[in-house]
């Protein structure tokens, strides 16, 4: 999210990478704008799909689900809300969800 030209750099992992040479990155969808003035894009399923669309196997994941990108969105060192943070953590564990239309961001594996 923090790349202006994202399509380049996925490329460049893939020329430098060697045949079968994994590449594994992370990368955010619901979350506040953060890093500015270089926060450039918040990529989808589909998106990652597409610029990965050159390596020979490719699988995402999606992390977080709603709670979690509500407090990372709200919150703010000022505000006390390091409590709901800790009981989505707790929500995370227990119930092991992780939403695939509300993730905070996505986690792809890809091999050349």
């Amino acid at each position: 999210e923090h790349c202006h030209t994202p399509q380049k750099i996925i490329d460049e992992i893939y020329r430098i990478l060697k045949k079968g040479g994994i590449c594994i990155l992370s990368t955010r969808f619901i979350c506040k704008i953060h890093g500015s003035p270089y926060d450039y894009y918040r990529f989808t399923n589909d998106g990652l799909s597409h610029i990965f669309s050159k390596f020979t196997k490719i699988q995402i994941k999606p992390h977080g689900n709603i709670f979690m990108a509500f407090i990372d969105y709200f919150y703010q060192k000022d505000l006390p809300l390091r409590a709901f943070f800790l009981i989505n953590i707790m929500f995370r564990f227990i119930f092991f969800w992780n939403s695939k239309l509300n993730p905070c961001g996505y986690i792809v594996y890809a091999v050349k």
